[in-house]
């Protein structure tokens, strides 16, 4: 039982990678000029949210197949967040100010 759920999560972990280098090319095709600045910057946040739900999924995943601590992953995600929620209101506030302008 234990060998099939290596093998289960081999597979995942390969299958998160081969996504995860597909946003990377996604991210590559999609370049500035051809859709404005505004919308690319949020394509490659979620393009970027995207790849660290990815690397937290993984992280989990290859903890448990060794008998790790898998609440690692979760303690990246919740850093994320915060990274995340920051840059946010930064950008917020960078709009609300353009506003008037």
């Amino acid at each position: 039982m234990a060998s099939q759920a290596n093998v289960a999560s081999g597979d995942l972990t390969q299958k998160i990678r081969a996504a995860t280098e597909e946003l990377n090319e996604l991210q590559d095709v999609v370049r500035t000029g051809t859709v404005d600045v505004r919308v690319l910057l949020e394509f490659r946040q979620a393009m970027n949210h995207a790849r660290q739900a990815s690397a937290a999924v993984r992280q989990w995943v290859e903890e448990e197949a060794r008998n790790g601590d898998p609440y690692v992953a979760v303690r990246f995600v919740e850093a994320e967040r915060i990274k995340t929620a920051v840059e946010m209101m930064r950008e917020l506030c960078h709009d609300v100010d353009g506003v008037g302008k």
